[in-house]
């Protein structure tokens, strides 16, 4: 009988830290656990709690956005990002979406989403990958 392990991850922000350490060390473990031979590394999201970063995890293996092996992020994650993000500004429906992209987003790094209020109901979105702009929307929300 084999035993599959996987970990579900809640990236907490530590005491004296911040999340962009929270998520460097989520990263970590994900990647030592490849050689140990887990089953799956899950990322547990979180709405409105400071003390855990992780708001929006990819899902590696979601039918459509990888439907096939890739090394870059589809658009697509970007654009559900963007809507995640938004509603951390916001709580409402996004109506509106005026969006560019710069680069590819490479799966190998992190990949940092800020999102900016620009006075309700606007707010923009900004992807970051090795100090560089790869994406930026600004998005228009409606009430819910």
């Amino acid at each position: 009988m084999t035993l599959r392990l996987s970990v579900l991850d809640q990236t907490p922000v530590g005491e004296g830290s911040g999340p962009d350490q929270a998520l460097r060390s989520s990263l970590e473990l994900a990647q030592a656990l490849d050689p140990l031979g887990f089953t799956r590394y899950w990322a547990a999201e979180h709405h409105g709690s400071p003390g855990f970063a992780g708001t929006a995890p990819g899902i590696l293996d979601h039918p459509v956005l990888f439907d096939h092996p890739v090394d870059h992020a589809p658009d697509m994650l970007l654009l559900e990002a963007t809507r995640q993000a938004a509603r951390a500004t916001h709580p409402a429906l996004p109506v509106a979406m005026d969006a560019a992209f710069f680069r590819w987003v490479e799966l190998d790094a992190p990949c940092w989403i800020t999102a900016e209020s620009l006075g309700h109901p606007h707010a923009r979105i900004t992807a970051v990958q090795h100090d560089r702009t790869v994406f930026s929307a600004t998005l228009t929300s409606q009430g819910l």
